[in-house]
């Protein structure tokens, strides 16, 4: 089942099992998470909040993913969690030539968790400008 989470204020709302919590920025309710922060980084124009939503997906062995920015949802797509490439994505508010990539780093697959670390490039001219850490995550499966 896909579930989208809702953040309201910077946090997730009060059924959250403090238990499944992630350090860094990412919240895990179940096999769904949400990797959220502010960002500000001006050579793109990308002032916001952004949140970075994953859903296990079992019967594919992937990942539901979404990227918001402001409330707003930009993608959501499904993405396979066999070397999952770097998604890259041009958005109507940043200046021309920006964009953004969402890499899923340090993955590992155990027996009862699937963990990892999401981190979010700004290019520009594709040229690398910033790197955001926007946290990581563990997913019981």
């Amino acid at each position: 089942m896909d579930v989208t989470m809702v953040v309201e204020n910077g946090s997730l709302s009060d059924d959250i099992d403090n238990d499944t919590m992630n350090a860094t920025n990412c919240q895990c309710i179940r096999k769904n998470c949400a990797c959220c922060m502010m960002l500000n980084i001006p050579k793109i124009s990308l002032n916001g909040y952004a949140c970075v939503n994953i859903t296990y997906i079992s019967e594919d062995i992937g990942l539901r993913l979404s990227f918001s920015v402001n409330g707003y949802v930009y993608i959501s797509r499904e993405i396979s969690l066999r070397n999952p490439p770097p998604y890259c994505l041009s958005l109507p508010f940043l200046k021309e030539y920006a964009a953004i990539c969402i890499h899923l780093r340090d993955l590992k697959f155990r027996k009862t968790n699937i963990d990892g670390c999401l981190e979010l490039d700004a290019e520009l001219y594709h040229v690398h400008v910033a790197t955001v850490h926007l946290g990581c995550f563990s997913i019981p499966i």
